[in-house]
């Protein structure tokens, strides 16, 4: 593609190095659009056109393989855009994007390149059309972003017989009929007019929201079906589930159940329908109910047909129901029935159905959902504010730009109607405003102004505090993330992972959370190619888990707009995102971070061995046991090495005896014992002799065994109930099956510690810079567990360096902002007097939503 303003052109071939052919018929230069070359080649010949129309054929041309065509003006200026080599076709297909502005030119092409293999297997016609989705980030000549989720429409403007296979490596050719532009959340946002939207939803219940509601029935629950079922908003059944009663044809019309089967009850239903079953649902609080729900299954048409319902209050008293109690349905003909009562019902601590007849004879009962979750969304009208802060946080011991994300939400709703007041019993919501409530965020934007409205959800978080100022309109709410939450959560790891990847690792981590891989939780494919040989962890919470394998796989971690945890390796990606040019901003700042130089970095590899088997816990304290009682003891294994191969713990006991007590000797082989003075006497092994103790005797050991006065020999004393080990220690559950006060007066446990050794200290580190600026270190060498190998910490403290070891002029921007940038994109910023773009990546953004008003204040490391 030549861009050709000179007055002249000449052709050439780099294997004969002569001119092949000039403008001998004569063109025209262009002055303001681009000019399109083609050539054919054939074996004996090269035929040249210039926009189409047909300049030379030579035969001059040289036939070896490797000849490359070039474009030489005698005068004036031009420049090649780029160069389309591709297998000629005689009927070529011609297409066009309709766009708008960036004064992209008719006769331009736009080159696209194909993500997977595309099967046209009709040829094209005129009124077809081609929906090209993009799989990247797309930056045009000019300077506009086309984002992943945009497409670009392309028509035909003639008949086009191209069929076949596209393959994933060649390319589209598309010819622009008019100039261009792509409006999507980002271009939008740069325009001087535009207009934003705020949107909150709350889910005040839900099954994950509601795990101490508690669903007792008549029959209990039949095998498959579940009371969690019953309340997670899934109304009806997707598929026909199974019954084992064998009505079901194996047809394939049936399916197995799953988690959301519902409840069915173990009784069958009369030839009538006729049933006598209840079922009810207790709140783990008193709360306001607005609506009554009663859900059958809608693919064996399965629907209570009789019912009464009744709702009861803290104490157990029956409240009424639009004034009566219970309220009484006799003749419903609706699989999913539902019905709001004229007063809502306050303070409702349980709800009870009693079914007398279902639709379906001689089959179970059949409720699919019981208690719908409720859910309230909120927009403009409705928001004062809300403000969303997500950034990355790093310390000295990570690697610069941070590896876990610490996301929070503030948000002011309007409450001149009283709605969210405490108390109100007028309110849906007066009762559910609860911690752990699920919050959504969206912001969205015209596109265009006075268009669509484009969301970007920003975030789930659940709600922490709630605030309800009486002399003020408004309830405030804040509300952290999903990782935010999982610092408040123990994790325990009990194995010793041995030649596990980071990827593996994390699974372990987050599924103890209770989170589900590929819904509540993402890792980058890349991550399971990085192994560790020893994976183990100490007694953390869930969120330092994460952050540890983050550091060691230089990756970060975050929560999506879906509230997704992504843990992925740092990519600020190569094209920026936005560019902040002097009218994009209010105020921006380049702070001289030179306490932030860092020109001598050091990092410990940390590879261990598993050593020997050997005593890695002793414990004289005593643990004293009273008769039938349990008692556990957390066992710390000694040092600060992870154990494998941990063996049931040795201990001795005594028992604890009083002056009143009689106890019985079982003799452990033949014994001759003086029984009085004037008696002698063998006893056999089995024999026991029953001895009163007189004032010398305080404690008895060994193989003697208490009975109290009147009552029967007692058991052996203390036994292991059960221990479980982990890599750090062991808990073992003590019982006593005596009948009087054992003491533990010692605990011992074996195991093979797994210590490191040759250790390393790796460095990095830069003279230049050094010699500037004086010998510049973290606080402290960077020392993670996950770090066992000399290799992956020298790339770790190659990096560090690489990234700290000048002057950063990190970038602190306050602007109109954007609805869609993310953490960890790459951004530019003008630099002195708008001379030149820098490259920063994103580290902070806080949003702030105001009656209508957007802003955005940025923070960027310099890359």
């Amino acid at each position: 593609m030549l861009y050709d303003t000179g007055n002249g052109w000449s052709i050439y071939d780099f294997s004969t190095g002569g001119a092949v052919a000039s403008n001998t018929n004569g063109s025209t230069p262009s002055t303001s659009l681009y000019k399109k070359w083609k050539s054919i080649h054939t074996p004996t010949s090269v035929t040249y056109y210039y926009d189409d129309t047909q300049q030379v054929t030579t035969s001059s041309v040289t036939t070896d393989t490797g000849g490359l065509i070039i474009l030489k003006w005698y005068s004036g200026e031009g420049y090649s855009d780029w160069i389309l080599i591709r297998k000629y076709a005689a009927t070529e297909p011609t297409v066009t994007i309709e766009a708008e502005e960036y004064q992209k030119a008719a006769s331009e092409t736009l080159k696209i390149s194909l993500s997977e293999a595309l099967d046209l297997l009709n040829p094209f016609s005129v009124s077809d059309s081609i929906l090209v989705s993009l799989d990247e980030f797309v930056q045009m000549l000019k300077p506009i972003l086309i984002n992943a989720s945009d497409s670009i429409l392309v028509s035909l403007l003639e008949e086009a017989g191209y069929a076949g296979m596209i393959d994933v490596s060649e390319e589209l050719s598309l010819l622009l009929s008019e100039s261009c532009v792509v409006d999507n959340p980002t271009t939008a946002s740069d325009k001087s007019v535009r207009r934003l939207h705020g949107k909150v939803k709350i889910s005040y219940t839900d099954s994950s929201l509601d795990e101490d509601s508690e669903i007792t029935s008549s029959s209990g629950f039949a095998r498959g079906s579940t009371e969690d079922s019953l309340f997670d908003g899934m109304i009806g059944a997707p598929v026909k589930y199974m019954m084992l009663d064998g009505s079901c044809p194996l047809d394939g019309t049936v399916s197995v159940g799953s988690d959301s089967i519902g409840w069915r009850g173990d009784d069958m239903s009369d030839e009538t329908g006729a049933v006598n079953e209840w079922i009810a649902i207790s709140f783990a609080t008193p709360r306001t109910i607005h609506n009554l729900n009663l859900y059958g299954d809608n693919q064996w048409n399965n629907f209570p047909v009789a019912f009464s319902i009744y709702a009861y209050d803290e104490e157990d008293n029956e409240i009424e129901i639009d004034g009566v109690s219970p309220l009484v349905v006799d003749d419903n003909d609706e699989i999913n029935w539902s019905y709001a009562p004229l007063t809502a019902l306050s303070e409702v601590k349980k709800i009870k159905y009693e079914i007398s007849k279902i639709s379906q004879p001689l089959q179970p009962i059949m409720i699919t959902e019981l208690y719908s979750s409720y859910s309230e969304e909120y927009t403009d009208a409705e928001i004062i504010s809300i403000r969303v802060l997500e950034e990355m946080e790093y310390s000295s011991g990570s690697i610069p730009l941070g590896n876990i994300s610490s996301n929070e939400c503030a948000i002011k709703l309007n409450n001149s109607s009283h709605k969210f007041d405490l108390g109100n019993p007028y309110s849906p919501v007066s009762s559910l405003m609860l911690k752990n409530r699920r919050v959504e965020v969206w912001f969205g934007i015209e596109v265009p102004f006075m268009g669509e409205t484009a969301w970007t959800k920003r975030g789930v978080f659940w709600t922490q505090d709630w605030s309800v100022p009486e002399d003020q309109i408004y309830v405030e709410i804040t509300a952290l993330d999903r990782l935010e939450l999982l610092r408040k959560k123990e994790y325990y790891s009990r194995t010793l992972h041995i030649d596990k990847s980071i990827g593996y690792l994390l699974e372990k981590v987050l599924d103890d959370a209770d989170l589900v891989k590929d819904t509540d939780y993402w890792i980058h494919p890349d991550l399971y190619e990085i192994i560790i040989p020893y994976g183990f962890f100490k007694r953390t919470s869930h969120r330092e888990a994460v952050r540890s394998l983050a550091v060691a796989a230089q990756a970060k971690a975050y929560c999506d707009g879906d509230g997704c945890i992504v843990v992925e390796p740092w990519d600020p990606g190569t094209v920026a995102r936005v560019q902040f040019t002097r009218n994009k901003f209010k105020r921006k700042d380049n702070p001289l971070a030179f306490s932030e130089i860092v020109n001598f970095v050091e990092v410990y590899a940390n590879p261990r061995e598993i050593g020997e088997e050997e005593e890695i816990y002793t414990d004289s304290e005593v643990l004293r046991i009273e008769p039938g009682e349990t008692a556990t003891r957390t066992c710390v294994f000694e040092g600060d090495d992870p154990c494998t191969d941990v063996q049931e713990a040795d201990f001795d006991q005594s028992a604890i005896i009083d002056l009143s007590d009689v106890i019985w000797i079982n003799l452990s082989e033949e014994t001759n014992l003086d029984i009085s003075s004037a008696d002698t006497r063998w006893m056999r092994r089995d024999d026991a002799i029953r001895v009163t103790l007189d004032e010398d005797v305080e404690k008895a050991t060994g193989a003697f065994l208490v009975e109290p006065e009147g009552g029967t020999p007692p058991g052996a004393g203390v036994h292991i109930n059960s221990q479980t080990n982990y890599n750090w220690g062991s808990e073992i559950e003590f019982h006593n099956t005596g009948n009087v006060p054992f003491e533990i007066t010692s605990i011992t446990i074996r195991g093979k510690p797994v210590r490191v050794k040759g250790r390393k200290l790796v460095t990095a580190q830069d003279s230049g810079s050094i010699r500037a600026y004086g010998k510049l270190s973290l606080s402290r060498p960077i020392d993670n567990e996950f770090i066992q190998s000399e290799e992956l910490a020298q790339e770790i403290a190659d990096d560090i360096l690489a990234a700290n070891k000048a002057t950063r002029k990190d970038v602190t921007i306050e602007a109109f902002g954007y609805t869609d940038l993310e953490l960890g994109d790459r951004i530019q910023a003008v630099s002195f007097q708008n001379t030149e773009l820098k490259n920063y990546a994103l580290t902070s953004q806080e949003f702030e939503y105001d009656r209508g008003v957007f802003r955005v204040k940025y923070k960027g490391r310099r890359i």
